[in-house]
């Protein structure tokens, strides 16, 4: 019997899910239009409507009463009753209060909200001590993750410190940070990698200090300068201590194989 080090084996699986998927869509990808295109920060608006459950798991219950004044990072809603599956959320903007009320939600079902006015009188911000994410516990740091209303961005909306909590006989062994974007038009993550690349790496290099895991992957289409964007961050960081304060960890760049 032969052995195949973990790295063969995921190398493996991409190249049979890219010649063996059936039925798919091969959609022009339509990705100049904003692949070019830096990020930006989004105009400031007056009014906001949080949803106060985005998240997999238990309710959660308003925190605040109308007419209330809020920063921005004040938490406005956690849950009704104590549970993992729970994360709390915050307040985007700073104002008042207006309503909690029932709208509609980005998966078309109506949920409890609470709708934010920006008032000129209120100014700040209201977010958690910073903390040393390599000097801190293990349980520090996922209860700050669950603090900070971290969950995923699927639409299940999964609690973050659940996911990074898995039970002592299933230990995570494999971390892929997924940077692929099948869909067309869209860059989000195309320019997050350009533009931010250090900050991924740095992310994955804490999620490496907690977890232990054996390998963390990121995963990108075929895209030479996307590699060499990653490829010259982890050279950086085998220089710069300061940011990466412990040997490199087992980075991999995966450009997906291309159709034949």
């Amino acid at each position: 019997m032969v052995f195949k080090s973990l790295k063969h084996q995921v190398y493996e699986v991409l190249y049979l899910m890219s010649v063996t998927f059936k039925r798919g869509l091969k959609l022009p990808t339509r990705k100049h239009a904003t692949e070019e295109s830096p990020i930006e920060l989004a105009p400031p608006v007056k009014q906001v409507a949080i949803p106060i459950n985005q998240h997999f798991g238990a309710p959660n219950k308003p925190l605040v009463s109308v007419g209330e004044k809020v920063l921005r990072g004040h938490k406005i809603a956690d849950a009704a009753t104590p549970g993992p599956m729970t994360v709390p959320v915050h307040a985007s903007i700073s104002g008042v209060v207006k309503k909690i009320e029932p709208r509609t939600q980005s998966n078309n079902s109506e949920g409890l909200c609470v709708i934010i006015e920006i008032d000129e009188n209120v100014n700040g911000e209201e977010f958690m001590t910073p903390m040393d994410p390599f000097t801190c516990t293990k349980e520090d740091a996922l209860a700050r993750i669950r603090e900070a209303g971290i969950l995923g961005m699927g639409g299940a909306g999964f609690p973050s410190h659940v996911k990074l909590s898995p039970p002592p006989n299933k230990p995570i062994d494999l971390i892929i940070a997924n940077g692929a974007e099948c869909e067309p038009y869209i860059t989000s993550d195309t320019r997050t990698m350009l533009d931010d690349a250090e900050y991924i790496l740095h992310g994955a290099l804490l999620l490496k200090e907690y977890i232990r895991p054996g390998n963390i992957f990121i995963c990108i289409e075929e895209n030479l300068r996307l590699a060499r964007k990653f490829v010259a961050c982890r050279r950086i960081g085998l220089q710069q201590a300061d940011i990466f304060p412990y040997e490199i960890f087992n980075f991999h760049v995966i450009t997906f194989l291309p159709e034949p």
